[in-house]
């Protein structure tokens, strides 16, 4: 593995900048003597800019903080962790950089546009891929063209994969357990636990909606469970009144809303303008700390399945380092950050040495306990990259998420 070529920082490209932890490798951040070994580098591909710079900022929090403390701990085999990270809102160009001077693996991005674009590349290169796309496909549908996710690149497409099974060898893991299994426990929940036998659904009519949609159907069947009303949203939308008058007309005894943040709070606020009754059930989404924030008491009665929340009490110390290093509640996608380090570390050192082409054989297969350097929560890959582990079942009351119950891994 070679060390990257030159400064990373090129801020006149907006392409790239040095990590803050990178540059403070030698720094009194930590309680012992910084480790003279030389560093394991990484690079990380993340949205700094653009409309899902808010993600990535999160995203790097946590993977911030999970460097900081392994590089605290002593490093990985006895060498500290480096990084570089750079702007996926450039496209193609920040990719290709990201990629050059054979990194340890690539991290990142989020969005599943953006990791659309980086999956065949990463594969090329071979370098192993941890994304933080939880989408049922780690990127577009198989021969769909994925658009860059700015301006800077507007020309730049790619084609990519239906699924980590069509990647073969080159898969990314994923840092959160995927739809299909979110989908499988949430139709479950309802069946079994909330005794709801005909919901309406209001989802995002975009591609990765689309599929989030598909597979909740499929479950939601499996599991006896009717549709009375099914909306599909363009995304972006001005308003939601017309959908929500749909619901309060609707016989459906729970509506289950699969939409981005942005549009949670306005479909919250306006689901209260117009009073409506009809228990509302989410995803993630629905129920994120800035989505409470936001909608204030709109949110109130709101159920989700999560794969995080910072209320778990299996959570509560993850929760209280990161408010003390970052003065911010975490979210999915900063545990999702976390977790990536968390599995590059769990991978080398199950290998017991740095093998940048044998990385992502190690991380097949791999069970990593919590409590291992940056892990939460006991969690598993198989072969295909995908993970599992626990969930939990969350009700909002007085502005915040209270967990009603867990899920065990599959």
């Amino acid at each position: 593995m070679t060390r990257p070529r030159g400064n990373a920082t090129q801020p006149d490209m907006n392409i790239a900048r040095r990590s803050l932890l990178g540059g403070l490798l030698a720094a009194p951040l930590f309680p012992r003597p910084p480790l003279a070994a030389p560093p394991l580098w990484f690079s990380q591909i993340v949205e700094l800019s653009g409309p899902a710079a808010r993600i990535g900022d999160s995203w790097r929090n946590g993977v911030e903080m999970a460097v900081q403390e392994i590089n605290a701990a002593g490093g990985l085999l006895g060498r500290p962790l480096q990084m570089s990270t750079f702007d996926s809102s450039v496209g193609r160009p920040a990719v290709r950089r990201a990629l050059e001077g054979e990194p340890l693996a690539l991290l990142g991005p989020v969005t599943p546009e953006a990791v659309g674009l980086a999956v065949p590349m990463a594969r090329a290169a071979g370098i192993t891929h941890i994304v933080g796309s939880d989408s049922p496909d780690p990127a577009a549908p198989a021969g769909a063209t994925v658009a860059s996710n700015t301006a800077v690149a507007t020309a730049t497409v790619a084609t990519v994969p239906a699924s980590n099974a069509a990647l073969g060898g080159g898969m990314p893991f994923r840092t959160a357990p995927g739809t299909a299994l979110r989908m499988r426990r949430l139709a479950r929940w309802l069946a079994e636990d909330a005794g709801v036998r005909r919901v309406a659904l209001v989802w995002s009519n975009g591609w990765t909606g689309r599929h989030r949609h598909d597979v909740l159907l499929r479950e939601l069947r499996a599991n006896g469970i009717e549709i009375a009303s099914d909306q599909g949203v363009a995304p972006a939308p001005t308003g939601f009144a017309t959908e929500t008058a749909t619901l309060a007309r609707s016989p459906a005894e729970a509506a289950v809303v699969l939409l981005p943040e942005a549009e949670c709070v306005r479909f919250l606020k306006e689901a209260r303008r117009q009073g409506l009754r009809l228990p509302l059930v989410g995803d993630t989404t629905l129920a994120a700390p800035r989505v409470l924030a936001q909608a204030g008491a709109a949110a109130e009665g709101v159920r989700c399945h999560v794969t995080f929340t910072p209320e778990a009490s299996e959570l509560a110390a993850f929760r209280g380092r990161f408010l003390d290093l970052f003065k911010e509640e975490p979210d999915a996608v900063a545990a999702k950050g976390y977790t990536a380090i968390g599995l590059l570390a769990a991978g080398t050192m199950r290998l017991g040495r740095v093998d940048r082409s044998g990385l992502a054989a190690a991380l097949r297969g791999l069970s990593v306990p919590a409590g291992a350097a940056a892990m939460m929560l006991d969690s598993r890959w198989n072969a295909m990259g995908e993970m599992d582990r626990a969930s939990f079942l969350v009700e909002v009351r007085q502005g915040r998420p209270v967990v009603l119950r867990s899920f065990a891994p599959e």
